[in-house]
Formats: C-alpha cells, structure tokens, sequence
C-alpha cells in the first residue's frame, strides 16, 4: 500500500513534493511534520519510511495526527536522541561493512547474495518483541528482527554491492525482490532464517515471482515503493562503504 498518494494528497506532484519534505523532516528529527491532505491521513506512513529508506532507524512507529485548519499535523517521536541516532549509525555501518567485506569477496553476484542471505539469517533471530525489530539496526546489530528488519538490512547490503534490490509487501508480510542479470528474483531471508543448515536452507533464495506466489501475496504495485519519483533530490543519507553523506 502506497501512503503519500494521489488519493491523500489531491495529485502525484503534490504527493511526491510533500513526502520528500516528510523525509527531510524526520531527517531534522523535527517534532511535528504539517501537510496538505483532501481526503485524510496516510496510514501506516512509518512501514513505508522504513521500507523505502532503510537507513532511517530513529522513526518511532507511533504516529499521532491532528487536524489543523485544512491541513494534517503529524507529531513525530523518536526512538533516540539525535546524539544516539548517530552512536546507533555508526554501530550499523560497522555491522553492515563486516558483511559487505565478505560479500564481495565473492565470486559471483548470485554468490555475494548468497553470502549475504546466509549472514543474516544465522546472525539474526526473528522476534516480535524489541523496539527496532522493525529496522536494519535491529537486524545486523541486535540480531533481532521482524519480517522487515530482515528485508531493510538485506535491501541496504544488496545495493551497498552494486545489485539492485529492493522491497516486496503483500498479506501482511515484507521480503526483497532482486534484479539479477536483467531477470527478476525473490528471496525471504526471514522464512529461509529457521531453515538454516538444513537441506531446505535457500527454499525462498533467488525462486520467481511465479515460484514465490505459491505461498505468498505479491502487492502488484510493490516496484512503486522504490520509485525513483517519490524521492527528493535533496534527500541526504549515510553510503557505508565511503561514510560519506551522498544525496539522492
């Protein structure tokens, strides 16, 4: 489901205008964030903060709005100070450097992806239970992970390597989408993560979309959530490979 739409906002522009603003907010760490909406609020905005920018760990995932005038305000929380944010960034670039290193060390893309499937899924444990298991930090720093954590972290180590990855939603769950060779591939690290060193270790590792939707959902829209058009060119982030912040 896409948040910031036409629907909520009046039309595409204006959707994609003020979700770069709502980045760049949360960025800031500001505490209200006002918005224009015809029709209400976006449900649910932080899953799509978190699926489409992974490397934003610091979004509390409650959300309150209030009607102001003819606009919505969001009142925006944290799960850190901005000084920890940092701490937290740093502990998770480190994290994801390790994987990365050896990573690429490996023969193949299909090997480098392989290499990274299997880092998360014997380092980390699903869990239900702990404030970023929702997030990449949760994933390769606490070992700790939702459905969601386990795709951000592999989406931010994917394309740290140079391959295009990115997220895939349907019936309630999140897993990755990998364009490999000009051909589209899925891989659910976190329904592989129990199987690991068992003969059915890489059952959702690199299968078809037509494979994948034997057991799952698959959104029809879910390229549109790494859609270069809802990204603002002034958007800053984190590249772990150079710490450099790089810009969208």
């Amino acid at each position: 489901m896409w948040y910031f739409t036409e629907d909520i906002c009046g039309n595409e522009a204006n959707a994609s205008e003020q979700y770069g603003d709502f980045i760049e907010a949360v960025c800031r760490m500001d505490k209200t964030f006002t918005y224009e909406a015809d029709r209400g609020v976006p449900i649910d905005v932080v899953s799509e903060v978190w699926l489409l920018h992974p490397e934003i760990i610091w979004l509390n995932n409650h959300i309150n709005f209030r009607k102001v005038g003819n606009n919505y305000e969001m009142l925006l929380s944290y799960t850190s100070s901005r000084m920890g944010a940092k701490f937290k960034q740093i502990r998770m670039s480190f994290a994801i450097n390790s994987i990365v290193s050896g990573a690429m060390k490996q023969e193949s893309q299909l090997e480098t992806l392989r290499y990274i499937h299997d880092a998360l899924a014997k380092k980390t444990d699903y869990t239900t239970f702990t404030p970023m298991s929702s997030t990449s930090y949760g994933c390769v720093v606490q070992g700790l992970a939702l459905c969601q954590g386990y795709t951000n972290a592999f989406t931010i180590i994917a394309r740290e390597c140079g391959i295009e990855c990115g997220p895939v939603e349907g019936g309630n769950h999140v897993w990755n989408y990998v364009i490999l060779d000009g051909k589209e591939y899925m891989v659910d690290v976190t329904w592989d993560a129990p199987l690991a060193g068992t003969t059915n270790a890489y059952k959702y590792f690199m299968i078809s979309p037509e494979e994948m939707k034997k057991d799952h959902t698959i959104a029809k829209d879910y390229y549109k959530l790494y859609s270069p058009k809802y990204k603002k060119s002034s958007l800053p982030f984190i590249c772990y490979k150079t710490k450099k912040r790089l810009r969208y």
